[in-house]
């Protein structure tokens, strides 16, 4: 029943959260937030390109463990049921149902359906909502390597800027001379990264804004489940 009350309490709130959610999504998918490789090169495909891949593996461990449990806990009630026909004996996976006799079929069968199909549900929006913050906390992370990147070349790509306008040929030497760059390069570099830093700041904002209260729910009841179990033990 905890579950089910966190489960529906995280719906609702993902349910009033759905268009700030949706400004989020597109705003990650929009400058400066995409690779530039006028400003950080190979290497922040590379890092997007390691974004992508960490969170996908992510999503694809978390899908693997839910099935599993939902799978290993479905198969312990149907090999009970088939073991015994003495319905003492039968159980159901997330726990008994009083207010139905299940102890003939198919009334025990039906529920058994109606509970797995149930709990499936909520078990997979309870971790798709999870996941979504997963992820947008994740490519901020890596939006902050981006812009750790960016800092430390601003010296080159300023000397590179500079070297276009006045149509030069680039040195190899990674020894900058700061001395040769005019101000206007340097600060026009230095604005780029002042104003990618605070649109990071401002994302990250957002998901705080966004997850901060689904993620309170879900620490609350988690410790609530916890406090319980340990109650009882003690008992």
């Amino acid at each position: 029943n905890r579950i089910l009350l966190t489960a529906i309490a995280k719906a609702i709130g993902v349910l009033q959260k759905r268009f700030q959610i949706a400004k989020l999504l597109e705003a990650l998918e929009r400058k400066p937030f995409l690779p530039d490789i006028e400003r950080g090169g190979e290497v922040e495909v590379k890092l997007v390109n390691e974004c992508v891949w960490i969170t996908n593996l992510q999503s694809t461990v978390y899908w693997i463990v839910l099935f599993l449990t939902i799978f290993f806990g479905v198969t312990f009630a149907i090999f009970k049921r088939i073991k015994s026909s003495d319905p003492r004996n039968w159980e159901y996976p997330y726990g008994p149902i009083t207010i139905i006799n299940v102890t003939y079929s198919p009334n025990f069968e039906i529920i058994l359906a109606y509970q797995v199909a149930g709990m499936s549900c909520y078990a997979g929006y309870f971790s798709a909502s999870d996941l979504l913050a997963a992820t947008a906390l994740a490519h901020i992370s890596y939006q902050f390597k981006i812009l750790q990147h960016y800092i430390r070349n601003i010296r080159k790509s300023c000397y590179k800027e500079m070297l276009e306008d006045k149509n030069m040929i680039e040195n190899n030497d990674s020894n900058y001379d700061t001395s040769l760059i005019p101000w206007k390069y340097l600060k026009r570099g230095l604005t780029r990264i002042v104003e990618y830093h605070l649109a990071i700041i401002n994302i990250a904002e957002e998901v705080e804004s966004i997850f901060s209260g689904l993620l309170l729910v879900v620490f609350i009841s988690t410790l609530a489940m916890v406090a319980l179990v340990i109650y009882r033990l003690s008992l």
